[in-house]
């Protein structure tokens, strides 16, 4: 009994840890309050009580932390740009390295944008959507990117509602880095020969 609960010590600690790591801070609220809540029952078995009640607060901290981001969740708008912009150029300079690994081969391609929006959030830009737009109305896109405060899907599900609203048909994305595969899927694409396809 004595090692099950080490071991549930350990995880505790690691799913603590864990949490720090996460750039999204509903991820960090989530595993924080696991690992709280873990703590809390090797923390009571050990007789450890206030550093244990210490655990318990965090997991209330937590939920009702939570329960207001799922309450209040971030509203967007969606603003008509270029690449060549000024604000959009400085965003997306600010934020090249992350850029980078997710849209590798965005900085060649950059220039042969011609329909872009930029995202906005609490008045700042939160992510920036530039593409290629084909004879057939087809959106080539070059990047979907989101800085990582905002990475929770709710920005690119409004945009993808938008792009609808505004008689976009048909997106694809040719070839997309390893990292960004998971979204697109999640998104609605559907891959083929490397080629990831959304039908609005």
């Amino acid at each position: 009994m004595n090692y099950f609960f080490e071991i549930l010590g350990y995880l505790g600690t690691a799913f603590l840890l864990l949490s720090f790591l996460m750039s999204s801070v509903v991820r960090l609220r989530v595993l924080n309050t696991i690992g709280s809540l873990i703590s809390f029952f090797y923390l009571m078995q050990k007789g450890a009580y206030p550093t244990a009640f210490m655990n318990a607060a965090l997991v209330v901290i937590n939920l009702v932390h939570l329960v207001r981001m799922y309450n209040q969740k971030a509203s967007f708008t969606l603003v008509a740009s270029s690449v060549k912009d000024a604000c959009t150029a400085f965003f997306l300079e600010k934020n090249k390295d992350d850029i980078a690994l997710f849209f590798p081969d965005f900085a060649k391609n950059a220039q042969s944008a011609d329909y872009a929006k930029t995202v906005w959030c609490k008045n700042e830009i939160a992510g920036v959507f530039a593409a290629k737009k084909e004879a057939d109305g087809t959106l080539d896109i070059l990047i979907d990117y989101t800085s990582k405060g905002y990475r929770d899907c709710s920005a690119g599900e409004m945009l993808f509602a938008a792009l609808k609203d505004e008689g976009i048909k048909r997106l694809t994305f040719k070839n997309p880095a390893p990292s960004h595969k998971k979204y697109l899927l999640k998104m609605g694409f559907v891959e083929k020969d490397g080629v990831f396809t959304k039908e609005n």
